[in-house]
């Protein structure tokens, strides 16, 4: 997708049966080969790479990583050394609130993503069609919004589809060609 960066980005794909894939510091894209399995077209593909570049270009991982630890620091600073039971309160608790940043995190993802694509002019239903995979796949007992690390799926099915209203979409036959030979 050409897309610039000051990251070589790698993608490295795990065979396993897990419908994931995620962004490690420094530029690696991991996605595992089940989901894969369910991409169906190059716009699937683009959506999910485009997700997972932001994260890397967006230093997410990093900033969620010094985030935790420095609420952990000045948590430890504030009230000095604390009990087993102030210790695991505290620490709930900073999940929780590390999990609305995380949400916050991936909405950006998403939504820097779907500009990358329909600046390519790359169909942004393929947002939509990846999100409906992720869904079919997610567990019954799903937890909710509030205590996932991820925004609803329907919540992020809308605001694309309202995000991409005016979406200019061209086919690219190169692109096309280059996810035919990898599917």
């Amino acid at each position: 997708m050409n897309v610039p960066s000051a990251y070589n980005i790698r993608i490295t794909v795990v065979n396993d049966n897990v419908v994931n894939a995620f962004a490690l510091p420094g530029g690696r894209i991991v996605v595992y080969s089940a989901l894969l399995k369910q991409i169906q077209t190059c716009p699937e593909l683009a959506a999910l790479l485009s997700h997972e570049f932001t994260h890397i270009n967006n230093k997410h991982s990093t900033k969620s990583i010094f985030r935790r630890l420095g609420s952990k620091v000045f948590i430890g600073l504030l009230f000095g050394r604390f009990g087993s039971v102030s210790s695991v309160l505290i620490s709930h608790a900073d999940d929780l609130k590390s999990l609305t940043y995380s949400r916050k995190l991936e909405k950006e993802a998403d939504t820097e993503g779907l500009a990358i694509i329909t600046q390519r002019k790359i169909d942004p239903a393929g947002f939509i069609s990846l999100f409906t995979h992720l869904k079919e796949s997610a567990p019954a007992d799903m937890l909710p919004e509030f205590l996932a690390s991820h925004p609803d799926i329907d919540k992020r099915i809308a605001y694309i589809k309202e995000a991409s209203k005016e979406a200019q979409v061209a086919e690219d036959v190169q692109l096309k060609a280059i996810f035919e030979k990898l599917k």
